[in-house]
């Protein structure tokens, strides 16, 4: 089937403040890249980034890949931040 467009799986999105791209998506957890734009991290808008990470994925464990490349997780309980992890 020529013609068909291969989608790459990294998507950029910007919440509020903040920008990031998704660099992974399992039945179990998303991956997120810090684009460290100069706006807010993904660290200071944790709250409006799992929000949104929730209400397009479901409850999966959300980790990120912060500017200084460190891997972390953002816990949430059905969408609400409740804090970071490792």
């Amino acid at each position: 089937m020529s013609g068909l467009v291969h989608c790459i799986r990294v998507w950029r999105i910007n919440i509020m403040k903040s920008s990031f791209s998704i660099t992974e998506i399992k039945d179990d957890r998303v991956i997120i890249l810090d684009n460290n734009m100069g706006g807010r991290s993904v660290t200071n808008d944790a709250e409006n980034v799992v929000e949104y990470l929730y209400s397009v994925y479901g409850d999966r464990r959300v980790f990120y890949i912060d500017s200084e490349g460190v891997l972390d997780e953002l816990r949430h309980n059905k969408g609400e931040f409740v804090g970071f992890g490792s």
